[in-house]
């Protein structure tokens, strides 16, 4: 199966496949033409079709092995993992909201971002926050105009006159910090592990500085991340509720691709909003009290 997985346990491995075969059977599962599925794989670039494709037997997800691994710990070890195993439906899930809402350009450029080994998580993720939304509502990629000066914003969401706002972040760092952090202990033999908390700050960086104050009545504006790690929750929400510009972040959604999400609201209408919209579910799956 070649050195991309070897640092994976065999007995976690079930067998193997290729990016056209899963996207057949999951097209085939969606009720789709086996030729749309076709289609999809054929708008791949070249090093995607050809990566290793593999069952987790442990979850039954099919993954691919794309992106790089983490070795640039100060241990001098090694982390590879969900950051470049990824769920192959995640792959295609998010190239076919991106062929339905981006135009002609913006969509051949979306499909060369995610050849870029180095930035494929985070160009991949960038398509989550549309999974579930409505056709009827109107979405705009790579918007201008919304925030200070000429820095752009990932999405805006048009609902009969009303604008939805948004980054999306994919975040690593706190992962880092915590692989540091725990190896020496792991390394000493310690059986209970409990790290510091992460620093809520590290989510919102870069985010702030694109916004201007605007009235949530007129647009609301936010942020979308994913992370490697569960937040510390208390530290999240003191974070957002009294550090963050409430005038410029009104929002902020924590989420995977699965449909449950935490989410952080500066009232009640919003983050209902924001559920209905995207079809959220409200869960505390992504942060955790358990931290030192």
């Amino acid at each position: 199966m070649g050195k991309v997985l070897e640092n994976i346990p065999n007995e976690m491995i079930g067998g193997k496949s290729t990016i056209l075969k899963i996207f057949r059977e999951l097209a085939k599962n969606e009720g789709q033409e086996e030729e749309f599925g076709n289609t999809m794989e054929k708008i791949l670039p070249n090093d995607l079709k050809s990566t290793t494709v593999w069952l987790d037997k442990l979850t039954n997800i099919w993954r691919y092995s794309f992106g790089t691994l983490i070795d640039n710990l100060q241990s001098g070890y090694t982390w590879s993992g969900t950051t470049n195993h990824f769920p192959v439906i995640d792959l295609y899930t998010a190239i076919k909201i991106a062929y339905e809402n981006l135009s002609e350009d913006q969509f051949k450029d979306y499909i060369r971002r995610l050849k870029e080994i180095t930035k494929h998580s985070d160009v991949l993720f960038e398509m989550r926050p549309l999974m579930n939304v409505a056709k009827r509502f109107k979405k705009y990629f790579e918007i201008s105009g919304f925030g200070v000066g000429n820095k752009t914003l990932d999405w805006r969401i048009n609902i009969f006159g009303y604008n939805i706002v948004f980054d999306v972040k994919n975040r690593i760092r706190s992962l880092i910090t915590h692989l540091e952090e725990i190896i020496p202990y792991m390394q000493a033999g310690a059986n209970n592990i409990i790290p510091p908390a992460p620093d809520p700050k590290d989510l919102f960086k870069s985010v702030e500085n694109k916004l201007v104050e605007r009235n949530y009545f007129k647009q609301l504006q936010g942020v979308w991340i994913h992370t490697q790690i569960k937040e510390h929750k208390t530290a999240l929400d003191n974070y957002f509720y009294n550090a963050l510009d409430s005038k410029k972040i009104h929002f902020m959604i924590i989420s995977d691709w699965k449909e449950d999400a935490y989410i952080l609201a500066r009232n009640k209408l919003m983050k209902y909003i924001l559920k209905k919209i995207f079809h959220l579910k409200e869960s505390e799956r992504h942060v955790t009290e358990e931290y030192r």
